[in-house]
């Protein structure tokens, strides 16, 4: 017990040790400008770390993707006055590769048995890798076809990282400790973006219509995922070895505070998907949970109108912008109307359309083989001229009928089907049982992926590294949840 308990220490020191330096690094970078002597002496000494604890590289990778998004996992590297497409994330996840070779060859076994899990996984790298070879022989990009193939299937090595390196209960609880510190972390964008009066970093994801998102994009996506972690504590909070009311009060203002984070966000595929996701908790929970769910609305509803109140007592009083309640409404009225999505006058969807339009014409002269990967189709949008790559289409099944073909697309409905049946029958499996670590990790990762199935189709997550990467987690955590139920 000693032993794994000193394991668990220095894992959480070093990984404590390469977060603190490599934020240093990343930010440096964001002040100064890359210096590559600074890189590469940063980057040697996280290699020497991650291949004698690989478990540092994993954790390294979630909170620093949770905190610097596109500046850890797109930010390329400069050499002299060219760029190369190799990124921070991508050095770290060569290094815990190369940790697993060391482990091996120090004569170490990994025990894992191949389950139907990871064989619809493999199959489905090994389909995309076909079609990335056949997009070579086409005229398309072969950059961008690389750059398609890294998303769709290399970062897959995530999940199998995963699955090989948390390997019980203890390793799970050591990971969510660690996402637990990046979305506490994200508090400071919210707070940033509430006295800047827009979000750093929203710049990227412009809103089509009137405001500005307090909070960007990715971070607020991350901020879901955090509260889905919170409130599986907060459902599931015995065995404390903290005062259980005490525990509860806290989540409960970490769950508003990440609620309002979502909402000044102004990501609607988000909204719509947490919607969702709602309904089936009232579906899924036992009784118990369910009346808890809705005595945090309750006091969530109650919260927000005092909030409201005195945000607008303070704008009338010191006129403070921030808190002009007429401005917020509109914003948030454009935000939700329906209409003008569907009488297209809303530009992001108008957009959107004539993009799929373009792309399913283009599709339906080659419907068996699909256009290959790193297809760039153009048309126009009313009578603006658009190019876009096809993978680009903020479709994702759009983006990968398309590109791979009906035969493929028709394995990963197979596919998805699969995760939703095995979803299913956890679910009534697990809820009623008592291991509270099991179904906290399963509430988790079960909404991650039902977030991620709905959001797929509105957005452009698979083909964005720091999005799928959380993808092939929750994988990953719905495969131990898979293996540790048969013992429940």
């Amino acid at each position: 017990m000693m032993d794994r308990e000193n394991k668990y220490w220095m894992q959480n020191l070093l990984t404590a040790t390469a977060i603190v330096i490599i934020s240093g690094l990343l930010l440096y970078g964001y002040f100064w400008g890359q210096s590559l002597a600074l890189y590469f002496l940063v980057m040697i000494f996280l290699g020497i770390l991650i291949l004698r604890y690989p478990q540092v590289g994993l954790f390294l990778v979630f909170v620093c993707t949770m905190w610097f998004e596109r500046y850890f996992t797109l930010e390329p590297l400069q050499i002299g006055d060219k760029l190369y497409k190799i990124y921070s994330l991508d050095f770290i996840i060569g290094f815990i590769f190369l940790g697993f070779i060391f482990f091996l060859l120090r004569g170490k076994k990994i025990k894992v048995k191949l389950l139907k899990f990871d064989w619809l996984i493999l199959i489905f790298v090994g389909l995309v890798s076909l079609n990335f070879v056949y997009s070579l022989f086409t005229s398309n990009d072969p950059a961008l076809a690389f750059g398609t193939y890294k998303n769709y299937a290399l970062y897959g090595i995530v999940y199998f990282f995963c699955v090989l390196l948390l390997q019980n209960k203890e390793d799970w609880k050591n990971l969510m400790l660690w996402l637990s510190i990046g979305g506490v972390g994200l508090f400071f964008f919210l707070t940033y973006g509430l006295i800047n009066g827009a979000g750093l970093w929203s710049e990227y994801t412009p809103l089509s219509t009137l405001g500005s998102r307090l909070i960007a994009g990715p971070h607020a996506f991350y901020l879901v995922i955090f509260s889905f972690w919170a409130l599986a504590n907060y459902l599931w909070s015995d065995n404390l070895k903290i005062d259980k009311v005490i525990f509860k009060k806290i989540l409960f203002w970490i769950l508003l505070i990440c609620a309002f984070g979502i909402i000044v966000s102004l990501v609607r595929h988000l909204w719509l998907a947490l919607a969702v996701i709602v309904v089936l908790w009232f579906v899924y929970l036992k009784k118990e949970q369910s009346g808890e769910l809705l005595q945090i609305f309750k006091k969530t509803a109650i919260t927000l109108f005092f909030i409201f109140i005195i945000g607008f007592w303070l704008s009338n009083l010191f006129s403070l912008d921030m808190f002009n309640t007429q401005k917020i409404t509109s914003i948030l009225s454009q935000r939700i109307n329906v209409n003008s999505v569907i009488t297209l006058q809303d530009s992001s969807f108008r957009w959107r359309l004539a993009t799929w339009t373009e792309g399913f014409r283009t599709w339906s002269r080659q419907p068996i083989l699909g256009t290959g990967l790193g297809y760039v189709v153009s048309g126009y949008d009313d009578v603006y001229y658009f190019e876009i790559a096809m993978r680009e289409l903020h479709n994702n099944y759009l983006g990968l009928l398309f590109q791979l073909g009906i035969f493929i697309f028709g394995f990963v409905v197979y596919w998805f089907g699969h995760m939703i049946k095995q979803i299913h029958q956890l679910a009534l499996t697990i809820f009623n049982s008592t291991d509270l670590t099991i179904k906290k990790l399963f509430f988790t990762w079960s909404n991650v992926f039902i977030l991620f199935i709905i959001i797929f189709a509105g957005s452009v997550y698979w083909d964005i590294n720091y999005f799928i990467i959380w993808w092939w987690l929750a994988l990953a955590g719905l495969r131990f949840v898979l293996v540790e139920s048969k013992e429940i």
